[in-house]
């Protein structure tokens, strides 16, 4: 029982004539009131970093906000396509008594399900999505945890009110690479630039590019990392519509598409359209609002394979010299007439000391050859 208890023990001596009595008053203590919490550990996504309350925890601050993400992975390409989110965002909470022996521990979930157990219990709490019209929005959720003290009456309340976050508007690419396979004979072929100014590479800010790529090059390769963890983007070479088609295929960051069937003679396009995770809808990709996405159009030009067997231009300078020469090697020499495609016949001098001659012919288009008789 609570209270005061007398436990007394006698020793005899050896003797067994003499004695000594000794006594020792009990006091038992009542039943613990204390139903405060030394700490609410949270966690979200399998991250301590997530999910953690402010302001941080005191055992006489009885209420917290916690922020945590709309989701904490992006759903399966699969389960995308075929409109199925198997990811639930979810929070773990951990709350943990100032006295060791408090009765229970009760916790209401945002449906109303209240679960209870003893202290140290881990409660994995489910976080509810609103959406309106089709898109999500902020999320917030009371969740009140109660600790009912030793004693079994006295009892106080923590109150959490979870914000899950709605999926972000924001789409964009922090980098991106697209190759049409450079060509050493002509230093503009596989090189992006910039629609605006010509500047080569890419800008987050700059939305339209153009690339000229040889008549032998059919593919493209493109490759980029999303501006936000969850947004989506998808690639179409020359695309049948404006919306994006169910043939796009997705560009997983830090991976390499190429995309073949480049038409040689025109201006084919390449869209790279990101997503945003907000408007992402639970259907295929060509369900998505117009407003999820922001477009990089890269124009790309496959030369043709040229029919004309003229030349743009022919070079002559001296490639080597006698014993005595009266002048260098590299020295141009001219050409009568200057040169036309128009002409074929033409006449050089050199001086005597010139022993051989170099003679550099340029072809009009990209690929073709040439052949030196002499």
């Amino acid at each position: 029982p609570t209270g005061s208890s007398m436990l007394t023990f006698t020793s005899v001596g050896e003797d067994l004539l003499n004695t000594t009595v000794y006594s020792i008053t009990l006091q038992r203590a009542t039943k613990s009131s204390d139903a405060t919490l030394a700490n609410i550990f949270t966690e979200s996504c399998g991250d301590v970093s997530q999910g953690q309350l402010a302001p941080n925890f005191t055992a006489s601050t009885f209420s917290y906000d916690v922020t945590v993400s709309h989701q904490c992975e992006l759903d399966p390409l699969a389960d995308r396509i075929i409109g199925v989110r198997t990811n639930v965002q979810d929070i773990t909470v951990t709350p943990f008594c100032t006295d060791f022996f408090c009765s229970l521990i009760s916790v209401t979930f945002p449906d109303g399900t209240v679960a209870a157990g003893p202290n140290g219990t881990i409660f994995t709490i489910p976080l509810p999505i609103t959406s309106v019209s089709g898109i999500t929005v902020d999320t917030e959720s009371q969740v009140p945890i109660t600790v009912t003290a030793e004693d079994g009456v006295t009892n106080a309340t923590y109150n959490l009110k979870i914000t899950r976050l709605a999926r972000s508007s924001i789409s964009g690419l922090l980098n991106m690479t697209v190759d049409g396979s450079f060509s050493p004979q002509f230093s503009t072929s596989g090189v992006l630039y910039q629609s605006t100014d010509l500047s080569e590479g890419f800008d987050p800010s700059v939305y339209k590019y153009f690339m000229e790529v040889e008549s032998g090059v059919s593919t493209v390769s493109v490759s980029g990392s999303n501006s936000q963890l969850f947004s989506v983007t998808a690639v179409e070479l020359n695309p049948p519509t404006a919306a994006t088609s169910a043939t796009a295929v997705v560009l997983t960051n830090g991976t390499t598409l190429t995309m073949s069937g480049l038409t040689a003679g025109v201006n084919n396009t390449l869209r790279v359209r990101v997503h945003a995770e907000k408007y992402q809808p639970e259907r295929k990709f060509e369900y998505y609002s117009p407003l999820s996405y922001t477009d990089y159009t890269i124009t790309v030009f496959r030369r043709t394979v040229s029919g004309d067997p003229s030349l743009a231009n022919v070079e002559l300078v001296v490639g080597s010299v006698g014993r005595i020469p009266t002048t260098t090697v590299g020295t141009p020499l001219a050409i009568t007439p200057n040169f036309t495609s128009l002409f074929t016949s033409y006449t050089s001098s050199a001086s005597f000391s010139v022993s051989g001659v170099t003679v550099t012919p340029t072809l009009p288009a990209t690929s073709g050859s040439v052949r030196v008789l002499g």
